[in-house]
C-alpha cells in the first residue's frame, strides 16, 4: 500500500517588480519637486517683495546705491551722534555730506526748525529722515527705504501747512521754482558795484536763500533783470522772481516795482518750498 504524498510547498510570493520601485522612487522625487517648488516660489515671494521695497525707497531716495549715498548730518546732533551716525553711514558703502551742496538724505531728529539744511532738503525733494533709518540700515546690512523712516514733525508740518511726504515728492517730480530766475533785491552799497557780490540784508539770511532757491530749482541771478520784458509779465508769474531780505534798498525795491514787477518778501520763497507752490499775490514787499 502506498503512502500518500505529501502536500505541495506554499506558493513563493513572486520578487517585488522593478516596476514598482520605480514607481516610489518617482513618487518620492515628485514630492521633493514638490517641495523645491514650494521653497521657490517662497524665494521667489520674498524677493518680489524684497524688489517692491526697493522701489518704495527708490521713489525718496531709499534704497540707493551704497556709494551714492551721501547723508547731511543735522547740527542738533552732538559729537558722539554725529560720529556715530558717520560710522554707521561708512559701513554700509555711503559717506556723509559736509554741506547743502552734494546730498541724498538730510537725519535730522524733531523739532524741525526752517533751517538751511532743512528747507534744501524740501525743496531738492531729498527724505529728512530720522535715525532710525540708520537702525534698519544696520539691521538690514543695506540702505533701508527713507521712506519707511521720515522725520515726521506733525506740529511743524501743521504750523507751516504741509505734509512732508507729499512735498517731498512733488519736489523729486520738479522743483517747484525750475526754471524761474530769482534776484535778491541788494542793500543800498551795493549799487553800481557791478564786480562785487551784493551786500543787502544780512549776510546768513541772504546765503540761506540763494541755497533754498537753487535747490528748488531757480537760477539765482547776478544782474538785475528788472529791464527785461520778463519782469513785466511778472505777474502773472511768467517772469523773474525778486525777493527782498531785511537790509535791501528800498529805492531798488520802489524802482522794481516801477517796472511793473512784484517784489516779494523771502516768506514767499519759504512757504512756497514747505508746500510746494508758490503764491505770487501774497508776502508782497
Amino acid at each position: 500500500k502506498k503512502s500518500p504524498s505529501p502536500p505541495p510547498p506554499d506558493p513563493v510570493p513572486p520578487p517585488p517588480r522593478k516596476g514598482g520601485a520605480r514607481k516610489r522612487t518617482a513618487d518620492l522625487s515628485g514630492a521633493g519637486d514638490g517641495a523645491v517648488d514650494t521653497r521657490k516660489r517662497a524665494a521667489e515671494d520674498d524677493a518680489e517683495e524684497g524688489e517692491g521695497s526697493r522701489r518704495r525707497g527708490r521713489r525718496l531716495g531709499g534704497g540707493a546705491e551704497p556709494a551714492r549715498v551721501r547723508a547731511l548730518l543735522s547740527a542738533s546732533f552732538d559729537e558722539r551722534q554725529k560720529a556715530d551716525l558717520s560710522a554707521a553711514v561708512g559701513r554700509l558703502g555711503g559717506a556723509t555730506a559736509p554741506d547743502v551742496s552734494a546730498f541724498t538724505h538730510f537725519i535730522a531728529a524733531p523739532p524741525l526748525v526752517r533751517s538751511k539744511n532743512v528747507l534744501c532738503a524740501l525743496a531738492a525733494g531729498k527724505p529728512i529722515v530720522s535715525t532710525s533709518w540708520v537702525d534698519a540700515s544696520r539691521r538690514l546690512g543695506r540702505f533701508a527705504p527713507a521712506e519707511d523712516h521720515l522725520c515726521r514733525d506733525r506740529a511743524f508740518e501743521k504750523k507751516l501747512g504741509f505734509d512732508l511726504a507729499r512735498t517731498l515728492e512733488a519736489a523729486r517730480r520738479r522743483g517747484v521754482l525750475a526754471g524761474a530766475e530769482a534776484w535778491i533785491v541788494p542793500g543800498p552799497s551795493a549799487r553800481g558795484e557791478r564786480k562785487k557780490r551784493p551786500a543787502g540784508g544780512d549776510a546768513a539770511e541772504r546765503e540761506m536763500l540763494e541755497a533754498v532757491l537753487r535747490a528748488a530749482g531757480a537760477e539765482v541771478a547776478r544782474r538785475d533783470p528788472s529791464a527785461g520784458k520778463a519782469t513785466r509779465r511778472g505777474e502773472d508769474g511768467d517772469g523773474a522772481l525778486f525777493v527782498a531780505v531785511a537790509g535791501s534798498c528800498a529805492k531798488e525795491i520802489a524802482r522794481i516795482k516801477a517796472t511793473g514787477a512784484a517784489v516779494h518778501k523771502s516768506e514767499a520763497v519759504l512757504e512756497a518750498v514747505a508746500r510746494h507752490k508758490l503764491d505770487r499775490a501774497a508776502h508782497r514787499a
